[in-house]
């Protein structure tokens, strides 16, 4: 049985970096494709003040398609048709028996 999506996720990329003839290469940073998934929100918190004003705390449960992704990996987050942020992946796992992969974040 397969669960529905209700989401997408967006994984950062790295471009460039390293050398080129002995010089630099500058690195830049660029989104992957929509990747639909199902989104279960573990915690929210929206309370949390700082001295310039207030922020929102979160922690994700994501299930993908399986595909390679590193667990250093930051995402971008849209469940239900709203943009829920950027994210660093806390642990990813496969679930080989429903053919999906398992992200915290």
């Amino acid at each position: 049985m397969r669960i529905g999506n209700n989401g997408f996720i967006w994984i950062k990329q790295v471009c460039g970096g390293g050398y080129e003839n002995g010089m630099p290469v500058k690195v830049s940073h660029t989104w992957s494709n929509p990747i639909e998934a199902n989104i279960i929100s573990l915690k929210y918190n929206t309370i949390n003040n700082y001295s310039s004003g207030t922020f929102s705390n979160g922690s994700y449960l994501i299930f993908i398609d399986l595909i390679p992704l590193d667990a250093n990996s930051e995402i971008r987050i849209e469940c239900n048709e709203r943009i829920l942020g950027e994210f660093k992946v806390i642990d990813v796992q496969e679930k080989r028996r429903f053919g999906r992969l398992q992200i915290v974040v």
